[in-house]
């Protein structure tokens, strides 16, 4: 059967087109152009990418003028305020993780949007991030998990995922724990200690170094998100771009790392989505 690309909700040239010109002005400079008979849907698909505090900043600091009315360049406004409140929540939430896992001698990182975002993005309040993802050995994790009961966090367990990983809050603090990267058996070798090994401190969080954060970054959305459906939000993308033009790549470890988790093919599969909507090849 030749099946059409799911375009609901999308511009009738395509399922792409948005993709490309939502990342546009965030890499390359004002360069997208936006309709204005698309004007209310678009900025809810760039609401729903996570992108909205991102444009509202290239509006208001590189000259950058898209045709959109005030009400849609308010939501984008209203939407950076949203992200920038929850960042400061979960700034304070890093600096208490890393106190209370290290109290308990737990080595551990933070890894995914709230590690990325400091990595990267000069104002990482801007790059919103829903959870926060922690990964430690899978021989401490009833030790970590006491820790953070201990300190007023309740423990949340799906049998669906506690294979490898559980949730705990604390308000509106939402930690996903996690002792290996997926469900056991997924990656050809366990990756998580190799990950562990490059940590380094960050100020407000231990994170993995540049090269574990990249590979991460090629594999993890594959399988969780996958890739290029809506569930998979193009900031996602973003930091991937960032991660190969911001930083220093070392090739033969991540080569190395994929051959040894048999995830080649993912990691073929986040770079070629890459280069399709932003020609970073």
């Amino acid at each position: 059967m030749n099946r059409q690309p799911h375009t609901i909700g999308y511009p009738a040239d395509g399922p792409y087109t948005w993709h490309r010109a939502a990342l546009a002005p965030l890499l390359a400079g004002p360069t997208a152009n936006v309709p204005e008979a698309t004007d209310d849907a678009f900025v809810e698909f760039l609401l729903d990418q996570g992108l909205g505090p991102l444009w509202d900043h290239a509006i208001s600091e590189h000259d950058f003028s898209p045709a959109l009315s005030l009400q849609a360049k308010e939501r984008l406004h209203n939407s950076r305020l949203s992200a920038t409140a929850h960042y400061m929540l979960q700034r304070n939430s890093l600096l208490a993780i890393k106190a209370i896992l290290g109290g308990a001698e737990v080595p551990h990182l933070v890894f995914k949007g709230c590690h990325t975002r400091e990595l990267l993005f000069s104002e990482p309040a801007l790059r919103p991030a829903q959870d926060i993802d922690v990964l430690i050995p899978n021989e401490q994790k009833a030790q970590a998990i006491k820790a953070f009961v201990d300190d007023g966090y309740t423990f949340h367990g799906n049998a669906d995922n506690i294979s490898h990983e559980c949730s705990l809050t604390r308000g509106k603090t939402h930690i996903d724990l996690h002792w290996d990267i997926f469900r056991p058996g997924r990656t050809r070798t366990p990756m998580a200690a190799r990950i562990l090994d490059t940590r380094k401190d960050y100020g407000s969080h231990w994170g993995p170094n540049e090269t574990a954060a990249l590979f991460l970054q090629l594999i993890h959305p594959v399988f969780t998100k996958y890739l290029s459906t809506p569930h998979a939000s193009l900031v996602r993308q973003l930091d991937l771009a960032y991660l190969l033009t911001k930083t220093e790549v070392n090739w033969g470890k991540i080569l190395n790392w994929l051959e040894l988790a048999g995830m080649k093919t993912a990691a073929w599969l986040s770079l070629t989505w890459l280069e399709m909507l932003t020609d970073i090849a």
